[in-house]
């Protein structure tokens, strides 16, 4: 399977970008951003060991958010019932971890938990009818209270983790060289791949 957040050439290298002369400012943020970020942070290399969009991967990041009786279709040798991109459900995963850490009310676990979905369209649905998805504009950097990244066509889901001179850096679950694991991504202010962004409601 594809990546759709991987590197569609020709593109620049990461020394190239940040040897220019005109940079983007690393952007300050809320704590509960940060919190969610190196919650994210904390995941990279976790991978898929049971194959490709389903196992274990599945298991840990679906388990807020998927049934019970979905969820033991994807434990060990059980039959497969249909895979599962898994984008979706690390990145408010991770959302979710960080209200938790950061003690936030039921009620906004809950409020996560309803806009949540495996599905990324339907996530950004969700997201779009609360007003919480902001448009992407080529060459500017994502809005200090982003903390999602969607991909083109809505075909990917990522948590934003900074701005780094000219890259958006982030933190994508079902990605890698073999769309198997957590794994760090960075893509220019430009990239026209980038479909929007994502915030909290609070």
């Amino acid at each position: 399977m594809s990546d759709p957040t991987a590197p569609e050439g020709p593109f620049p290298t990461v020394s190239q970008v940040l040897a220019g002369a005109d940079t983007l400012p690393l952007h300050g943020a809320p704590s509960l951003l940060q919190t969610i970020r190196g919650i994210a942070r904390a995941e990279l290399g976790q991978r898929e060991d049971e194959g490709e969009n389903w196992g274990r991967c599945v298991r840990k990041y679906g388990s807020p958010f998927i049934s019970a009786p979905r969820l033991a279709t994807f434990a060990p040798g059980q039959k497969r019932q249909g895979l599962m991109q898994w984008c979706g459900i690390f990145a408010f995963w991770c959302a979710l971890e960080g209200l938790k850490a950061d003690r936030r009310p039921p009620e906004q676990l809950a409020e996560l938990r309803r806009l949540a979905s495996a599905e990324v369209p339907k996530a950004h649905e969700r997201m779009a009818a609360a007003g919480l998805i902001a448009p992407f504009v080529p060459g500017e950097a994502p809005p200090e209270d982003a903390i999602f990244v969607f991909f083109r066509k809505l075909a990917h889901i990522a948590i934003f983790d900074q701005v780094l001179g000219q890259l958006i850096v982030t933190i994508d679950g079902n990605s890698g060289p073999k769309c198997v694991e957590v794994y760090e991504n960075k893509h220019l202010v430009t990239d026209a791949r980038i479909d929007g962004y994502g915030r909290l409601p609070w």
